[in-house]
């Protein structure tokens, strides 16, 4: 079974839509190839992304699924509703709280 600390190339995404972080959780689930696909988009429940500052962070066990991720979301959502914060190539996902 997969682990979180597998899924440790992640990219955190700022939006004030809620909707439109809900959206990238379906993305996130189909840019997640293989494995569990929930870790990618864990631990981003409104509670979260509201605590958080309106951001939410996205995991992936391999880099390229990140990067296709990040590709989608900016062929599907208008540039001037997200932006990404920031991206890390260690930063593992932690259990669901």
């Amino acid at each position: 079974m997969t682990q979180h600390k597998d899924y440790k190339f992640s990219v955190k995404i700022h939006s004030d839509d809620l909707a439109l972080i809900s959206s990238m959780r379906g993305l996130a689930w189909h840019c997640q190839f293989d494995g569990n696909k929930q870790i990618s988009w864990g631990n981003i429940k409104e509670r979260d992304w509201a605590s958080a500052g309106h951001k939410a962070t996205f995991h992936f066990s391999r880099q390229n699924y990140r990067d296709n991720f990040i590709r989608e979301a900016k062929n599907l959502f208008h540039e001037n509703m997200w932006r990404i914060e920031d991206q890390s190539n260690n930063d593992p996902a932690e259990p669901a709280r």
